[in-house]
């Protein structure tokens, strides 16, 4: 099970207008335990520009019994994923892009002790 806040990067890159154009992303992730994520903090950049903050943004998110999942944010990417042991960590895969980072992505999510 997923349940606690996790600092979440990821880059690759993202096609705005038909140039692919380097992304980074870092988020502070919050996995609910239901099934739902909150994002507490986060920032996009694409091609050197801050292009959105990612504050406040929801998503759903699935884990099977062995350990692979999915993480789909509304209107943003689209991620198959790997829970590690314990859930401390969580890598992802981008497969699906959105309005704001279409496009391609790899991530690690850590989870914050404490949180």
């Amino acid at each position: 099970m997923l349940r606690g806040l996790y600092l979440w990067t990821f880059d690759g890159y993202t096609d705005l207008g038909g140039g692919l154009l380097p992304k980074a992303v870092m988020q502070g992730l919050r996995f609910n335990g239901d099934g739902t994520t909150l994002n507490n903090f986060g920032t996009v950049n694409i091609g050197g520009t801050i292009i959105v903050d990612v504050t406040g943004a929801v998503g759903t998110y699935t884990v099977a019994a062995d350990c692979t999942g999915t993480l789909s944010i509304p209107t943003g990417p689209n991620f198959n994923m790997y829970v590690g042991p314990g859930a401390q960590k969580v890598w992802t895969t981008e497969i699906a892009g959105g309005d704001v980072t279409g496009g391609l992505g790899v991530g690690t999510a850590t989870r914050l002790p404490g949180r």
